[in-house]
């Protein structure tokens, strides 16, 4: 994608791309997960166009999961998506993160637990990524959050193992290591494991 014109991607590539993007049912798998695949080349490209799209995209990502796209494609798509966005623009990273959020507060129902721990897992993954950015803390907060008020004992334990092996494991911005494994053992603390 970063030999392409923007004219050429924004006036023949994206309008070709988007109702893929939107199929209900998938009619050819590769074409799906190729549109897929040039989006995320778009915005790893860092064209122009990629703070518009990914709202968008954001927004499509979401709204896949879990009936074309599995939990292993979401979080690449959104992982991949928000370094991309870090790498040019904070916000509006932060601001694609506020979409995944926003469906991860409106699954309030018992019936939706296990999609939501699922989302969570997702935005776990994005530590990452926005450990470099200056929106760091509120994630923290956030995540600090959602994982105290897990319905279970048993789930919020899952998700401190997931968040350890993330903290743990590399990717992390040096200058936020200690602050990261600093806020973990808090939240553990909190949680009473």
């Amino acid at each position: 994608m970063t030999y392409i014109e923007d004219q050429i991607l924004e006036d023949v590539i994206l309008p070709v791309i988007y109702p893929v993007l939107k199929w209900k049912s998938i009619q050819s798998k590769d074409l799906y997960e190729s549109v897929h695949a040039a989006i995320l080349s778009l915005l790893t490209a860092k064209k122009p166009v990629s703070r518009e799209v990914a709202g968008v995209y954001a927004n499509i990502l979401i709204s896949s999961f879990p009936e074309r796209i599995n939990l292993q494609q979401l979080t690449f798509g959104y992982s991949t998506m928000t370094q991309a966005l870090c790498d040019m623009d904070d916000a509006i990273a932060w601001l694609t993160v506020g979409h995944l959020l926003d469906k991860i507060d409106g699954l309030t129902e018992e019936s939706q637990c296990v999609e939501r721990s699922q989302y969570i897992t997702v935005l776990i993954e994005l530590m990452k990524p926005l450990s470099l950015g200056p929106f760091y803390a509120v994630y923290l907060n956030k995540l600090r959050t959602l994982v105290l008020n897990l319905e279970t004992p048993g789930m919020q334990k899952a998700t401190l193992k997931l968040l350890f092996e993330t903290v743990s494991g590399t990717g992390i911005s040096d200058m936020r290591r200690v602050e990261t494994v600093g806020w973990f053992l808090d939240l553990k603390n909190q949680v009473g494991i």
